[in-house]
C-alpha cells in the first residue's frame, strides 16, 4: 500500500496498528483480525492475504472470525506464495 497508493485509494488495512513510519523498524505492526472487528462495521468486502502454510492459513483463523460475522468466501486466488482471499456480506 506504501510502494503504489493510488492502487488502493478507498480502501483500509483494519489489522494495522502502526505504520512501518511510525516505529523504528522496517515493517508495520498489526494486530489480530479478531481485536480488529470492530473497524469492518459498514463493511461488505473484504480482502485477506496469507502466505502459502502460514498458521493463519492452516488454522483458517481469519476466515472464520469474518464468517462469524457474516462474510462468505467469494474467490480465492492463490499467486506465488499468497493466497488472496476475496470475502463479502
Amino acid at each position: 500500500m506504501h510502494l503504489y497508493p493510488a492502487g488502493f485509494v478507498g480502501l483500509s488495512d483494519v489489522m494495522l496498528n502502526r505504520s512501518y513510519q511510525d516505529v523504528d523498524w522496517l515493517w508495520d505492526t498489526t494486530i489480530p483480525l479478531a481485536e480488529a472487528t470492530s473497524r469492518l462495521a459498514g463493511t461488505d468486502r473484504v480482502w485477506v492475504l496469507h502466505n502459502v502454510g502460514s498458521r493463519e492459513t492452516v488454522a483458517g483463523t481469519d476466515i472464520g472470525v469474518l464468517q462469524q460475522l457474516g462474510f462468505t468466501v467469494h474467490s480465492s486466488l492463490t499467486v506465488n506464495r499468497t493466497i488472496v482471499t476475496e470475502l463479502t456480506r
